[in-house]
């Protein structure tokens, strides 16, 4: 029989996966995704708990997702990461707080140390690619039509009653539907966002070498000591 935690790892490589995909074409991560693993991990792991008649799993699972939750909000609402980044993590706290460790700490600790990693390495690959191809850093012009919740704005926007300054957070609902009719009536054709780098593809990775390779951090410290 299958070991319980070899199923959550294959569902977070798959979730990741299609993440990591649509992150490096569209520059975003469907909720859709992050929501199936969170709640495949936490269901997942109830049913684990019923059938050892123990309540290991499923604290564990609540604990590596609330874990990843407090450390998502917090960076999100710094702005240190996007929403879609956050929740992929909490998904990995529900999936695989139980899969056994591959160095000193936790497994989920591993996840975390080699993203951390790779999103350097990655992050600086993509900085040097856009340098050399002179594109502007970090920056695109798209319609209002175009923009999603979330998205952050470069610099403030005044349009007749409407005065926005950038948040955080990013831009809401309800001012991306103001925006669309000012762009509707004429009066609005295109808005700066900060773009970023996609992140997802990098956690897609640390996520693999975690899993078939260990905890790289670990690996580092070890030949040195």
């Amino acid at each position: 029989m299958i070991e319980a935690h070899y199923i959550f790892a294959a569902v977070a490589v798959i979730g990741t996966s299609i993440g990591a995909y649509v992150d490096y074409k569209k520059t975003w991560i469907p909720d859709s995704v992050n929501y199936f693993m969170i709640a495949f991990g936490l269901i997942g792991n109830i049913v684990v708990s019923i059938i050892t008649s123990s309540f290991t799993p499923i604290l564990y699972s609540l604990f590596g997702f609330l874990s990843f939750l407090a450390i998502g909000l917090t960076l999100y609402y710094l702005g240190g990461t996007g929403g879609g980044d956050a929740k992929m993590f909490m998904g990995f706290g529900a999936l695989l707080a139980t899969f056994p460790a591959v160095s000193l700490w936790p497994f989920l600790m591993t996840i975390l140390a080699n993203t951390i990693l790779i999103s350097g390495l990655f992050g600086a690959i993509v900085l040097l690619a856009r340098l050399t191809t002179k594109k502007p850093l970090f920056t695109k012009e798209i319609s209002p039509s175009n923009l999603m919740e979330g998205d952050w704005i470069k610099g403030n926007i005044s349009v007749g009653e409407l005065h926005y300054t950038p948040k955080r957070t990013g831009i809401d609902k309800e001012t991306i539907e103001k925006l669309k009719q000012l762009e509707r009536d004429g009066k609005l054709k295109s808005i700066t966002i900060k773009t970023g780098i996609p992140m997802a593809p990098a956690i897609f990775v640390a996520l693999l070498i975690s899993l078939f390779a260990g905890d790289l951090m670990f690996m580092v410290v070890s030949s040195l000591l």
